[in-house]
């Protein structure tokens, strides 16, 4: 089975290994393409449901286990987090991905709440990590993206607050047909 996400992404021999309890799930995703430039991954984690008392909806409490992805024979750490979701807050603890010096962070709440925040952070990041993502759209991205953004209101009047630089950005575009 291969999964593609948003026609940009492909993952060849994708499976998925459950086993459930009483209130929780155990889970592992796991894919690999086993071409000469490797991309595969195996993700593990653990989610506990709940409803807690008065509460009309459930609670979920994820845990993301430290593990290794591979894109184009690149391979990055993935961090242990938490992830908590109930009816309209999502709240992500500690995500990071890292390869060598290159890191992606991402901390914070989305809520109705304009006060709560979303962090993402960027350190050494090279821009063509992405283009896994651009490469079937046609076009090729460079250069090195440092700096944190802050999203809030994402549910009602939305703030972006923002510093971030790319460091010798390059663009390339093939013309894929006339």
């Amino acid at each position: 089975l291969n999964l593609v996400i948003n026609d940009r992404i492909k993952l060849d021999n994708f499976t998925m290994i459950a086993h459930a309890f009483q209130d929780s799930v155990d889970f592992l995703a796991r894919w690999n393409n086993w071409d000469e430039i490797a991309n595969r991954g195996n993700l593990r984690a653990n989610m506990l449901l709940s409803k807690p008392p008065g509460s009309a909806h459930p609670y979920m409490a994820i845990r993301v286990l430290p593990t290794t992805i591979t894109t184009y024979d690149t391979i990055w750490s993935v961090n242990p987090c938490q992830i908590f979701i109930d009816s309209n807050n999502i709240t992500i603890q500690d995500f990071s991905i890292s390869h060598n010096q290159d890191l992606f962070g991402l901390n914070g709440k989305i809520s109705p709440d304009p006060e709560d925040v979303v962090d993402i952070i960027f350190r050494n990041f090279n821009l063509g990590n992405l283009n896994i993502a651009t490469n079937p759209k046609g076009f090729q991205i460079g250069g090195t993206l440092n700096g944190e953004a802050s999203f809030s209101g994402l549910y009602n009047n939305p703030l972006i607050v923002s510093d971030i630089g790319i460091d010798s950005q390059i663009v390339i575009v093939e013309k894929l047909s006339t």
